[in-house]
Protein backbone atom coordinates (compact mmCIF):
# COMPACT_ATOMS: atom_id res chain seq x y z
CA UNK A 1 0.00 0.00 0.00
CA UNK A 2 1.71 3.37 -0.75
CA UNK A 3 2.12 6.06 1.67
CA UNK A 4 -0.06 9.45 2.10
CA UNK A 5 1.28 11.89 0.00
CA UNK A 6 2.39 15.53 1.34
CA UNK A 7 -0.70 17.17 0.49
CA UNK A 8 -3.12 13.85 2.49
CA UNK A 9 -0.36 14.03 5.42
CA UNK A 10 -1.28 18.36 5.24
CA UNK A 11 -4.61 17.96 5.30
CA UNK A 12 -4.83 15.17 8.39
CA UNK A 13 -3.37 18.14 10.23
CA UNK A 14 -5.93 20.23 9.85
CA UNK A 15 -8.07 18.22 10.93
CA UNK A 16 -6.00 17.62 13.96
CA UNK A 17 -5.89 21.43 14.67
CA UNK A 18 -9.25 21.99 14.56
CA UNK A 19 -9.95 20.29 17.81
CA UNK A 20 -8.12 22.23 20.27
CA UNK A 21 -8.46 20.04 23.16
CA UNK A 22 -5.67 17.54 21.29
CA UNK A 23 -3.00 20.43 20.11
CA UNK A 24 -1.88 22.77 22.63
CA UNK A 25 -1.52 25.91 20.70
CA UNK A 26 -0.23 27.58 18.09
CA UNK A 27 3.62 26.46 18.82
CA UNK A 28 2.50 22.86 18.72
CA UNK A 29 0.55 22.84 15.51
CA UNK A 30 3.27 24.91 13.78
CA UNK A 31 6.11 22.09 15.39
CA UNK A 32 3.49 18.90 13.89
CA UNK A 33 3.59 21.07 10.37
CA UNK A 34 7.49 21.03 10.28
CA UNK A 35 7.98 17.88 11.25
CA UNK A 36 5.50 16.00 9.18
CA UNK A 37 6.63 18.26 6.29
CA UNK A 38 10.34 16.25 7.21
CA UNK A 39 8.57 13.23 7.07
CA UNK A 40 6.87 13.69 3.89
CA UNK A 41 9.68 15.69 1.92
CA UNK A 42 12.41 14.99 -0.71
CA UNK A 43 14.45 13.61 2.01
CA UNK A 44 11.85 11.61 3.77
CA UNK A 45 13.10 8.64 6.41
CA UNK A 46 16.46 10.78 7.16
CA UNK A 47 17.25 11.13 10.66
CA UNK A 48 16.11 14.21 12.14
CA UNK A 49 17.68 15.53 14.73
CA UNK A 50 17.30 17.16 18.22
CA UNK A 51 19.53 20.06 17.37
CA UNK A 52 18.27 20.44 13.68
CA UNK A 53 15.10 21.14 15.26
CA UNK A 54 15.81 22.91 17.97
CA UNK A 55 17.51 25.41 14.83
CA UNK A 56 15.36 25.26 11.94
CA UNK A 57 12.15 25.64 13.69
CA UNK A 58 12.70 26.90 17.04
CA UNK A 59 15.24 29.36 15.98
CA UNK A 60 17.92 28.53 18.87
CA UNK A 61 21.57 29.02 17.17
CA UNK A 62 23.42 28.38 20.45
CA UNK A 63 21.14 24.72 21.28
CA UNK A 64 23.04 22.46 23.59
CA UNK A 65 21.54 19.10 23.56
CA UNK A 66 23.08 18.05 27.11
CA UNK A 67 21.83 21.89 28.49
CA UNK A 68 18.59 22.14 27.11
CA UNK A 69 15.51 19.87 27.01
CA UNK A 70 12.81 21.97 25.29
CA UNK A 71 13.16 20.27 21.91
CA UNK A 72 12.41 16.91 23.98
CA UNK A 73 9.84 18.23 26.18
CA UNK A 74 8.39 19.96 22.76
CA UNK A 75 8.12 16.21 21.47
CA UNK A 76 7.23 14.33 24.52
CA UNK A 77 4.01 16.53 24.36
CA UNK A 78 2.81 16.82 20.61
CA UNK A 79 3.50 12.53 20.78
CA UNK A 80 1.08 12.55 23.68
CA UNK A 81 -0.90 14.52 22.10
CA UNK A 82 -1.43 12.82 19.15
CA UNK A 83 -1.82 9.61 20.87
CA UNK A 84 -4.88 10.71 22.97
CA UNK A 85 -6.40 12.59 19.58
CA UNK A 86 -6.14 9.27 17.60
CA UNK A 87 -7.49 7.14 21.01
CA UNK A 88 -10.61 9.13 21.01
CA UNK A 89 -11.89 11.68 18.06
CA UNK A 90 -9.75 10.69 15.67
CA UNK A 91 -9.80 6.89 15.53
CA UNK A 92 -11.96 6.60 12.29
CA UNK A 93 -9.07 9.43 10.51
CA UNK A 94 -8.19 8.21 7.36
CA UNK A 95 -4.45 9.45 7.97
CA UNK A 96 -2.02 8.48 10.84
CA UNK A 97 0.31 10.63 12.37
CA UNK A 98 2.50 8.74 14.82
CA UNK A 99 5.97 9.70 16.70
CA UNK A 100 7.58 6.57 17.45
CA UNK A 101 9.69 6.83 21.10
CA UNK A 102 13.51 7.06 20.75
CA UNK A 103 12.96 9.32 17.42
CA UNK A 104 11.55 12.65 16.43
CA UNK A 105 10.64 12.16 12.84
CA UNK A 106 6.69 11.68 12.55
CA UNK A 107 5.69 8.08 10.77
CA UNK A 108 2.30 8.76 8.51
CA UNK A 109 0.26 6.26 7.37
CA UNK A 110 -2.91 5.52 6.04
CA UNK A 111 -5.08 3.59 8.61
CA UNK A 112 -5.99 -0.11 8.48
CA UNK A 113 -9.12 -0.13 10.43
CA UNK A 114 -10.67 2.47 7.98
CA UNK A 115 -11.73 1.04 4.61
CA UNK A 116 -9.05 1.92 1.72
CA UNK A 117 -9.23 2.83 -1.37
CA UNK A 118 -7.33 2.07 -4.62
CA UNK A 119 -5.37 4.96 -5.58
CA UNK A 120 -7.27 5.31 -8.68
CA UNK A 121 -10.25 5.09 -7.00
CA UNK A 122 -9.10 7.83 -4.81
CA UNK A 123 -7.61 9.82 -7.26
CA UNK A 124 -11.25 9.90 -9.00
CA UNK A 125 -12.81 10.70 -5.47
CA UNK A 126 -10.68 13.69 -4.90
CA UNK A 127 -11.69 14.84 -8.67
CA UNK A 128 -14.99 14.57 -7.98
CA UNK A 129 -15.26 16.62 -4.97
CA UNK A 130 -13.19 19.28 -7.43
CA UNK A 131 -16.03 19.12 -9.49
CA UNK A 132 -18.67 18.67 -6.81
CA UNK A 133 -17.12 22.12 -5.87
CA UNK A 134 -18.02 24.05 -8.67
CA UNK A 135 -21.82 23.92 -7.97
CA UNK A 136 -22.65 24.11 -11.53
CA UNK A 137 -24.98 21.19 -13.65
CA UNK A 138 -21.99 20.87 -15.61
CA UNK A 139 -19.65 20.31 -12.93
CA UNK A 140 -22.10 17.60 -11.10
CA UNK A 141 -22.27 16.19 -14.10
CA UNK A 142 -18.11 15.48 -14.53
CA UNK A 143 -18.28 14.51 -10.72
CA UNK A 144 -21.03 11.41 -11.30
CA UNK A 145 -18.24 10.24 -14.14
CA UNK A 146 -15.73 10.42 -11.77
CA UNK A 147 -17.77 8.57 -8.88
CA UNK A 148 -19.37 5.87 -11.09
CA UNK A 149 -15.13 5.50 -11.91
CA UNK A 150 -14.73 4.83 -8.37
CA UNK A 151 -17.56 2.81 -7.56
CA UNK A 152 -16.31 0.34 -10.28
CA UNK A 153 -13.58 -0.78 -8.05
CA UNK A 154 -15.76 -0.64 -4.70
CA UNK A 155 -19.35 -0.44 -5.38
CA UNK A 156 -20.26 -0.04 -1.65
CA UNK A 157 -18.00 2.03 -0.24
CA UNK A 158 -20.11 4.78 2.00
CA UNK A 159 -18.03 7.86 1.46
CA UNK A 160 -17.96 7.44 -2.46
CA UNK A 161 -22.39 6.46 -2.82
CA UNK A 162 -22.39 9.63 -0.02
CA UNK A 163 -20.81 11.84 -2.12
CA UNK A 164 -22.53 10.51 -5.17
CA UNK A 165 -26.23 10.72 -3.26
CA UNK A 166 -25.15 14.62 -2.44
CA UNK A 167 -24.59 15.29 -6.14
CA UNK A 168 -28.34 14.15 -6.99
CA UNK A 169 -29.35 16.10 -4.25
CA UNK A 170 -27.58 19.29 -5.37
CA UNK A 171 -29.14 18.80 -8.91
CA UNK A 172 -32.58 19.02 -7.66
CA UNK A 173 -31.10 22.62 -6.05
CA UNK A 174 -29.85 23.68 -9.86
CA UNK A 175 -33.17 22.80 -11.58
CA UNK A 176 -33.39 19.13 -12.44
CA UNK A 177 -36.48 17.01 -11.30
CA UNK A 178 -36.42 17.20 -7.20
CA UNK A 179 -38.36 13.53 -7.05
CA UNK A 180 -36.07 11.86 -9.32
CA UNK A 181 -32.81 13.36 -8.17
CA UNK A 182 -33.99 12.95 -4.20
CA UNK A 183 -34.89 8.80 -5.34
CA UNK A 184 -31.48 8.01 -6.60
CA UNK A 185 -29.69 9.58 -3.62
CA UNK A 186 -31.92 7.44 -1.34
CA UNK A 187 -31.54 4.43 -3.52
CA UNK A 188 -27.94 4.96 -3.34
CA UNK A 189 -27.73 5.57 0.53
CA UNK A 190 -29.07 2.32 0.68
CA UNK A 191 -26.69 0.66 -0.86
CA UNK A 192 -24.03 2.05 1.56
CA UNK A 193 -21.89 -1.11 3.18
CA UNK A 194 -21.85 0.59 6.93
CA UNK A 195 -19.46 -1.34 8.99
CA UNK A 196 -18.10 0.29 12.38
CA UNK A 197 -18.98 3.74 12.39
CA UNK A 198 -21.49 5.74 9.71
CA UNK A 199 -18.69 7.88 7.60
CA UNK A 200 -19.41 11.69 8.36
CA UNK A 201 -20.54 12.22 4.59
CA UNK A 202 -23.40 9.81 4.95
CA UNK A 203 -24.94 11.87 8.19
CA UNK A 204 -24.69 14.65 5.86
CA UNK A 205 -26.57 13.38 2.98
CA UNK A 206 -29.42 12.00 5.54
CA UNK A 207 -28.60 15.66 7.06
CA UNK A 208 -29.75 17.19 3.47
CA UNK A 209 -33.19 14.88 3.40
CA UNK A 210 -34.55 15.56 6.29
CA UNK A 211 -34.45 18.91 6.18
CA UNK A 212 -34.69 20.05 2.49
CA UNK A 213 -36.81 17.58 1.21
CA UNK A 214 -38.73 16.52 4.11
CA UNK A 215 -38.82 19.58 6.59
CA UNK A 216 -37.73 17.61 9.66
CA UNK A 217 -36.09 20.04 10.90
CA UNK A 218 -35.06 18.80 14.32
CA UNK A 219 -33.61 15.38 12.84
CA UNK A 220 -31.79 17.49 10.45
CA UNK A 221 -30.40 19.58 13.08
CA UNK A 222 -29.33 16.29 14.82
CA UNK A 223 -27.79 14.27 12.01
CA UNK A 224 -25.99 18.07 10.86
CA UNK A 225 -24.66 17.74 14.58
CA UNK A 226 -23.27 14.19 14.09
CA UNK A 227 -21.86 15.01 10.88
CA UNK A 228 -19.95 18.06 12.54
CA UNK A 229 -18.67 16.16 15.23
CA UNK A 230 -17.65 13.11 13.33
CA UNK A 231 -15.87 15.16 10.65
CA UNK A 232 -13.85 17.52 13.18
CA UNK A 233 -16.07 20.38 12.10
CA UNK A 234 -15.43 19.93 8.46
CA UNK A 235 -19.20 19.23 7.87
CA UNK A 236 -20.01 23.22 9.10
CA UNK A 237 -18.68 24.75 6.02
CA UNK A 238 -21.35 22.92 3.78
CA UNK A 239 -23.28 25.47 2.29
CA UNK A 240 -26.69 22.96 2.75
CA UNK A 241 -25.59 23.35 6.62
CA UNK A 242 -25.33 27.01 6.29
CA UNK A 243 -28.67 26.97 3.81
CA UNK A 244 -30.08 25.06 7.12
CA UNK A 245 -29.54 27.64 9.04
CA UNK A 246 -30.55 30.85 6.70
CA UNK A 247 -33.92 28.54 6.90
CA UNK A 248 -34.00 28.96 10.80
CA UNK A 249 -33.49 32.51 10.87
CA UNK A 250 -29.98 31.75 12.61
CA UNK A 251 -28.11 34.35 10.87
CA UNK A 252 -25.77 35.37 13.21
CA UNK A 253 -24.59 31.62 13.11
CA UNK A 254 -24.29 31.28 9.65
CA UNK A 255 -22.51 34.51 9.32
CA UNK A 256 -20.03 33.73 11.55
CA UNK A 257 -19.41 29.90 9.72
CA UNK A 258 -19.26 31.99 5.98
CA UNK A 259 -16.46 34.39 7.33
CA UNK A 260 -14.10 32.02 8.63
CA UNK A 261 -14.77 30.01 5.62
CA UNK A 262 -13.68 32.94 3.83
CA UNK A 263 -10.38 32.92 5.29
CA UNK A 264 -10.42 29.00 6.04
CA UNK A 265 -10.18 27.34 2.47
CA UNK A 266 -6.98 29.00 0.40
CA UNK A 267 -9.00 28.79 -2.89
CA UNK A 268 -11.36 31.48 -1.44
CA UNK A 269 -13.77 30.34 -4.25
CA UNK A 270 -16.24 32.91 -5.56
CA UNK A 271 -19.34 31.05 -4.10
CA UNK A 272 -18.56 31.18 -0.81
CA UNK A 273 -18.07 34.77 -0.74
CA UNK A 274 -21.36 35.01 -2.36
CA UNK A 275 -23.11 32.90 0.01
CA UNK A 276 -21.66 35.45 2.89
CA UNK A 277 -22.90 38.29 0.84
CA UNK A 278 -26.34 36.56 0.21
CA UNK A 279 -25.93 35.82 4.39
CA UNK A 280 -25.04 39.96 4.98
CA UNK A 281 -28.67 40.87 3.10
CA UNK A 282 -30.95 38.63 5.48
CA UNK A 283 -28.92 40.67 7.74
CA UNK A 284 -30.01 43.71 6.25
CA UNK A 285 -26.02 44.86 5.75
CA UNK A 286 -26.23 45.80 2.35
CA UNK A 287 -23.41 48.30 2.15
CA UNK A 288 -21.00 45.48 4.06
CA UNK A 289 -23.35 42.91 1.16
CA UNK A 290 -22.38 45.34 -1.41
CA UNK A 291 -18.71 45.29 -0.44
CA UNK A 292 -18.12 41.48 -0.32
CA UNK A 293 -19.96 41.02 -3.75
CA UNK A 294 -18.01 43.77 -5.49
CA UNK A 295 -14.69 42.44 -4.63
CA UNK A 296 -15.73 38.94 -5.26
CA UNK A 297 -16.20 40.31 -8.87
CA UNK A 298 -13.20 42.40 -8.69
CA UNK A 299 -11.27 38.55 -7.40
CA UNK A 300 -13.23 36.12 -9.60
CA UNK A 301 -14.78 37.92 -12.62
CA UNK A 302 -17.00 35.86 -14.75
CA UNK A 303 -16.13 32.57 -12.74
CA UNK A 304 -19.76 32.17 -11.09
CA UNK A 305 -23.27 33.48 -11.52
CA UNK A 306 -24.20 33.62 -8.24
CA UNK A 307 -22.42 37.01 -6.72
CA UNK A 308 -24.22 38.52 -9.59
CA UNK A 309 -27.39 37.29 -8.44
CA UNK A 310 -26.54 38.30 -4.89
CA UNK A 311 -25.97 41.61 -6.05
CA UNK A 312 -28.42 42.16 -8.31
CA UNK A 313 -31.06 42.18 -5.29
CA UNK A 314 -29.06 44.35 -3.38
CA UNK A 315 -30.13 47.21 -6.04
CA UNK A 316 -33.62 45.55 -6.43
CA UNK A 317 -34.11 46.02 -2.85
CA UNK A 318 -32.83 49.48 -3.03
CA UNK A 319 -35.43 50.29 -6.24
CA UNK A 320 -32.56 49.94 -8.92
CA UNK A 321 -34.09 47.53 -11.45
CA UNK A 322 -32.31 48.85 -14.37
CA UNK A 323 -28.86 47.66 -12.68
CA UNK A 324 -30.56 44.80 -11.60
CA UNK A 325 -31.07 43.27 -14.77
CA UNK A 326 -28.11 44.46 -16.23
CA UNK A 327 -26.23 42.09 -13.33
CA UNK A 328 -28.33 39.42 -14.38
CA UNK A 329 -27.53 39.52 -18.55
CA UNK A 330 -24.09 40.15 -17.46
CA UNK A 331 -24.33 36.95 -15.15
CA UNK A 332 -21.86 33.98 -17.10
CA UNK A 333 -22.80 30.64 -18.29
CA UNK A 334 -25.85 30.06 -16.64
CA UNK A 335 -27.76 28.15 -18.65
CA UNK A 336 -24.93 25.56 -17.73
CA UNK A 337 -24.75 26.47 -14.20
CA UNK A 338 -28.60 26.06 -13.21
CA UNK A 339 -31.55 25.52 -14.87
CA UNK A 340 -33.51 27.85 -12.43
CA UNK A 341 -32.30 31.12 -13.76
CA UNK A 342 -34.91 31.92 -16.55
CA UNK A 343 -37.66 32.61 -13.85
CA UNK A 344 -35.49 34.43 -11.84
CA UNK A 345 -34.43 36.48 -15.22
CA UNK A 346 -38.59 37.34 -15.82
CA UNK A 347 -38.58 38.95 -12.01
CA UNK A 348 -35.61 41.07 -12.59
CA UNK A 349 -37.38 42.11 -16.11
CA UNK A 350 -40.74 43.03 -14.52
CA UNK A 351 -38.78 44.73 -11.53
CA UNK A 352 -37.11 46.74 -14.22
CA UNK A 353 -40.64 47.64 -15.58
CA UNK A 354 -40.46 46.22 -18.66
CA UNK A 355 -44.12 43.69 -17.27
CA UNK A 356 -45.25 43.59 -21.08
CA UNK A 357 -41.82 41.10 -21.30
CA UNK A 358 -42.34 39.41 -17.99
CA UNK A 359 -45.70 38.43 -18.91
CA UNK A 360 -44.79 37.07 -22.09
CA UNK A 361 -41.89 35.52 -20.24
CA UNK A 362 -43.97 33.90 -17.59
CA UNK A 363 -46.73 32.36 -20.09
CA UNK A 364 -43.67 31.17 -22.31
CA UNK A 365 -42.29 28.63 -19.23
CA UNK A 366 -46.57 27.98 -17.73
CA UNK A 367 -46.56 26.38 -21.46
CA UNK A 368 -43.20 25.07 -21.31
CA UNK A 369 -43.72 23.46 -17.85
CA UNK A 370 -47.14 21.65 -19.02
CA UNK A 371 -46.65 21.03 -22.46
CA UNK A 372 -42.61 21.10 -23.35
CA UNK A 373 -40.03 17.90 -23.30
CA UNK A 374 -38.11 18.84 -21.00
CA UNK A 375 -38.70 19.65 -16.62
CA UNK A 376 -39.22 22.70 -15.81
CA UNK A 377 -39.23 23.30 -11.87
CA UNK A 378 -42.58 25.26 -10.68
CA UNK A 379 -40.22 27.55 -8.30
CA UNK A 380 -38.80 29.42 -11.33
CA UNK A 381 -42.19 29.68 -12.80
CA UNK A 382 -43.37 31.22 -9.94
CA UNK A 383 -40.19 33.65 -10.08
CA UNK A 384 -41.60 34.64 -13.26
CA UNK A 385 -44.93 35.20 -12.02
CA UNK A 386 -43.92 37.74 -9.38
CA UNK A 387 -41.93 39.54 -11.98
CA UNK A 388 -45.48 39.57 -13.94
CA UNK A 389 -47.28 40.87 -10.88
CA UNK A 390 -49.23 38.25 -10.56
CA UNK A 391 -48.71 36.70 -6.84
CA UNK A 392 -51.69 34.71 -6.86
CA UNK A 393 -50.46 32.46 -9.42
CA UNK A 394 -47.22 32.81 -8.12
CA UNK A 395 -48.44 30.93 -4.24
CA UNK A 396 -49.97 28.56 -6.59
CA UNK A 397 -46.52 27.76 -8.08
CA UNK A 398 -44.80 27.92 -5.19
CA UNK A 399 -47.27 25.24 -3.07
CA UNK A 400 -46.64 23.00 -6.14
CA UNK A 401 -42.63 23.46 -5.82
CA UNK A 402 -43.10 22.48 -1.89
CA UNK A 403 -45.96 20.05 -2.09
CA UNK A 404 -45.82 17.96 -5.04
CA UNK A 405 -42.10 18.55 -5.91
CA UNK A 406 -40.60 18.85 -2.93
CA UNK A 407 -38.04 21.33 -4.63
CA UNK A 408 -34.96 21.77 -1.93
CA UNK A 409 -34.95 25.51 -3.04
CA UNK A 410 -38.51 25.85 -1.23
CA UNK A 411 -36.23 25.88 2.62
CA UNK A 412 -35.28 29.52 1.32
CA UNK A 413 -38.85 31.10 0.35
CA UNK A 414 -39.33 32.32 4.00
CA UNK A 415 -36.53 34.36 3.95
CA UNK A 416 -34.93 35.14 -0.19
CA UNK A 417 -36.22 38.97 -0.58
CA UNK A 418 -38.10 37.37 -4.04
CA UNK A 419 -40.80 36.57 -2.28
CA UNK A 420 -41.45 40.08 0.17
CA UNK A 421 -43.79 40.72 -2.83
CA UNK A 422 -45.95 37.40 -1.03
CA UNK A 423 -45.68 38.20 2.48
CA UNK A 424 -49.06 39.39 2.69
CA UNK A 425 -50.65 36.70 0.81
CA UNK A 426 -52.59 34.04 3.68
CA UNK A 427 -51.87 30.79 1.43
CA UNK A 428 -48.01 31.91 0.95
CA UNK A 429 -48.11 32.61 5.17
CA UNK A 430 -49.76 29.10 5.16
CA UNK A 431 -47.80 27.30 3.30
CA UNK A 432 -44.45 28.86 4.98
CA UNK A 433 -45.69 27.96 8.82
CA UNK A 434 -48.04 25.37 8.38
CA UNK A 435 -47.15 23.16 6.30
CA UNK A 436 -42.92 23.55 5.91
CA UNK A 437 -42.91 24.36 9.61
CA UNK A 438 -40.63 27.61 9.20
CA UNK A 439 -40.52 31.26 10.06
CA UNK A 440 -40.79 34.08 8.23
CA UNK A 441 -38.14 36.95 8.19
CA UNK A 442 -39.76 39.47 10.27
CA UNK A 443 -40.96 42.66 8.41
Amino acid sequence: MRKPLLYEALSQIELICRNKKFVRGEKSQGLLYYLVRKACGERAGADLKEIVIAVEHFGIEDYDPKKHSSVRVAIKSLRQDLEEYYATEGRRDRVLIEIPMGSYLPVVFFNPAVAELSDQAAMNLFNAKAAFGKRTLSGHEAALRFLDLALREHPDHPRIIALNAMIHLARAMYGLDPRVELNAAQLLLQRANLKEETPWEYLLARAWIKGAFEWKWGEAEALFSQAISASHGEARYDPWYTSFLASQLRFDEELAILTEAVSHFGRDVPFIRGDLGLCQIMLGHLEDAEQTLRSTLELFPKAHYLPYLYLAIIYDLRGNGKEALRLIEEAPGTPGESKAMQGIYYYFVGRNGDHDKARRGYEALQYEKRAGPDFIDAFQVAMAAIGASDYEGAVTWLKQAAIVERDPKMIWAAVRPFHRHLYANNEFRSLIKDTMRLELLPQ
